[in-house]
C-alpha cells in the first residue's frame, strides 16, 4: 500500500494504483485495501484521485450539480468534479485520511454527481433481493447488516448506498465487501476486535470482511428498514409523512444539496423509491433475543 502523504514530487511522479467501488474503477496515490483491486490495463479509468498542497478549497459560490466542495477543518479540503475527478488537499499527514474520505462523504458525492440516490445506510441481500438499513448514529446499521452476513445473506455495501433506477427497476450498486464495525458491536457477533483490521483516523472501529458471494452486480432494492431500539425484535410498515422524513433525513448529502434543480431532482427520487419500495420500521430487542435472518426473509416474502 503507497503511503498517503502531502506530496514533494510532481502529480506524475506519484506511484498510484488502481481499485474498484460501486462498480467504479478507481485511480489514486492510495486506495483502501478492501477495495477490490483492477488487475485489467484495458479498463477505463473512471475516477481519478490526486493529492495537492495549496490552501483549502473555497466553498464554491453559485450551485452547481456537477462540482462540490467538502471542508473538513484539520483533516482536508476536496473537490469533486462532475463524479470524476477528485482533488484532495490533506491538512494532516495521515495515511489513514484518504480511505475515511473514500469510503464516506466523497464517495456519496462522486455517487450523487453521476445520477444516485444516496442513502446513509448498510445493505445485504438475500435471494437476489437488497434491503437497506437506515438510522440514527449507532442505531446499529452496520451491526445488522454484519449480524444478517453472519447468517447466510450476502453483503451490499456500508455507510453509502447508491440507489439506481435501470430500465424502469430501482437497483442497489454494491460498494466493497467489508463492514466496519464498532469493537463492541464485532464483539456481540462472537468475533474477537483483536484479530480484526483496525479502520479509521484513530483505528478507532474493525473491519469484518464479507466476501461470500459479493457481486458487483446491482440487485433490485426490496426493502428499506429503519432501525430504533426496543424491548422486542418486530417489523411495522411505515408511510405518509413519516416514511418520505426519514428518507430525507437519511440521504446523503442533505446539506450539500444547492439550487433548485438539484433539490427537485433529489426529491423525485425519493418520491420514486417510496412509490417502489416499502418501508418498514426494525425495531431491534436486545442482541439474539430474537433470531434476525428469518425475520427479514419472512418479510421480504411478504407480497407487495
Amino acid at each position: 500500500m503507497v503511503a498517503c502523504r502531502l506530496p514533494s514530487r510532481t502529480p506524475d511522479q506519484i506511484p498510484r494504483v488502481r481499485a474498484s467501488a460501486y462498480r467504479l474503477a478507481l485511480e489514486s496515490p492510495r486506495l483502501p485495501e478492501w477495495f477490490p483491486p483492477v488487475v485489467a490495463d484495458q479498463i477505463p479509468t473512471d475516477v481519478t484521485v490526486s493529492l495537492e498542497r495549496g490552501d483549502p478549497f473555497d466553498a464554491l459560490g453559485e450551485p452547481s450539480s456537477s462540482t462540490h466542495v467538502l471542508t473538513y477543518p484539520g483533516l482536508a479540503s476536496v473537490r469533486i468534479d462532475a463524479g470524476r475527478s477528485v482533488r484532495v488537499r490533506l491538512e494532516r499527514d495521515d495515511p489513514h485520511a484518504l480511505d475515511l474520505l473514500l469510503t464516506g462523504p466523497v464517495m456519496g458525492v462522486i455517487l450523487h454527481q453521476r445520477g444516485a440516490l444516496v442513502l446513509h445506510g448498510s445493505g445485504a441481500s438475500h435471494a437476489g433481493r437488497a434491503c437497506v438499513f437506515l438510522g440514527r448514529s449507532g442505531s446499529g446499521k452496520s451491526t445488522t447488516a454484519a449480524r444478517l452476513y453472519r447468517d447466510g445473506f450476502t453483503s451490499v455495501a456500508d455507510d453509502v448506498v447508491p440507489l439506481h433506477i435501470y430500465q424502469g427497476r430501482l437497483l442497489v450498486t454494491p460498494g466493497y465487501p467489508l463492514h466496519k464495525l464498532w469493537p463492541d458491536a464485532a464483539v456481540s457477533l462472537g468475533l474477537d476486535p483483536a484479530t480484526m483490521p483496525p479502520i479509521g483516523l484513530e483505528r478507532e472501529k474493525v473491519g469484518m470482511p464479507a466476501p461470500r458471494d459479493f457481486r458487483s452486480e446491482p440487485i433490485p432494492l426490496a426493502r428499506v428498514y429503519v432501525l430504533t431500539p426496543g424491548t422486542t425484535t418486530r417489523i411495522e410498515p411505515m408511510g405518509g409523512r413519516a416514511a418520505f422524513m426519514e428518507i430525507v433525513r437519511h440521504a446523503y448529502l442533505a446539506n450539500h444539496l444547492r439550487g433548485a434543480d438539484v433539490l427537485a431532482a433529489h426529491l423525485a427520487r425519493i418520491t420514486r423509491l417510496l412509490d417502489d419500495v416499502p418501508l418498514r420500521r426494525l425495531t431491534l430487542g436486545p442482541h439474539a433475543s430474537t433470531p434476525l435472518a428469518p425475520l427479514i426473509e419472512a418479510d421480504l416474502d411478504e407480497p407487495t
